[in-house]
């Protein structure tokens, strides 16, 4: 006896293999882009306004402004600190200040319409401050976390600054380096840039930070999101025949 097939419910099931099969591969990419299983490199990406500028910058207050910076939180090449003040020093920024890294995946960019874009790539420095339990007295309250370039640690160069401060709250349960930032925690958050000539340093220009955003997910998940969106699709027109 030929086989028979079953029209109406043949093409049904072949659907929901596909629809099963797009949820695992979602699923399994999702799971490749949380925290616990891709490298430990946070980035973020930051934007904002200018609000004062010196003439020779070339920049006028109101401009806009865009950058990232990015970290491995478990690996600083170098740290120091006391009380209250903790310095960390990724890739080139080697020793906190002192320099004498090698460069990582670590980095802090800044774009502004009209000028270069400042790249410092390979390194950064990040200072943690804010008060700390001392020999049985209980914590305080105030959290700063300093985020700098390279360039400021050098004898020249553009050095870029971000600064996100609430002096009123611990924003993390300790002064170790971040895994994550919401903006919404912090009070202020400023970004300084200066020139830095033989160890001196000028003010260039500064703004106000009023985004800070991890990127959005990789365009494979998307692609993903869509095609089990169109297999939903293909199930749900095949119901209707």
């Amino acid at each position: 006896m030929p086989t028979r097939f079953n029209l109406a419910t043949t093409p049904t099931r072949a659907s929901a293999r596909y629809v099963g099969a797009g949820v695992m591969v979602f699923l399994v990419l999702l799971g490749f882009n949380t925290p616990e299983s891709r490298a430990d490199l946070i980035k973020y990406d930051y934007s904002g306004t200018i609000t004062s500028a010196a003439p020779s910058s070339g920049i006028e207050v109101g401009t806009r402004f865009l950058g990232t910076f990015a970290y491995d939180p478990g690996k600083p090449f170098g740290a120091f600190g006391f009380e209250g003040y903790h310095d960390y020093g990724f890739g080139t920024a080697g020793l906190g200040f002192g320099g004498f890294g090698v460069p990582d995946s670590s980095g802090l960019t800044l774009a502004i319409k009209g000028q270069p874009t400042i790249s410092g790539q390979g390194g950064l420095a990040l200072v943690m401050s804010g008060d700390e339990p001392f020999i049985g007295y209980p914590r305080g309250t105030g959290t700063t976390v300093t985020i700098q370039s390279p360039p400021l640690m050098g004898p020249s160069g553009l050095a870029v600054t971000l600064v996100l401060s609430n002096p009123v709250r611990d924003i993390y349960p300790s002064l170790a380096p971040p895994t994550t930032f919401d903006l919404a925690d912090f009070r202020s958050a400023t970004l300084e840039v200066q020139a830095i000539n033989a160890g001196r340093s000028t003010v260039l220009y500064s703004g106000t930070i009023d985004t800070l955003t991890t990127p959005e997910p990789s365009t494979l998940i998307v692609l993903v999101l869509g095609a089990v969106g169109w297999c939903v699709r293909g199930r749900a027109r095949r119901r209707t025949l």
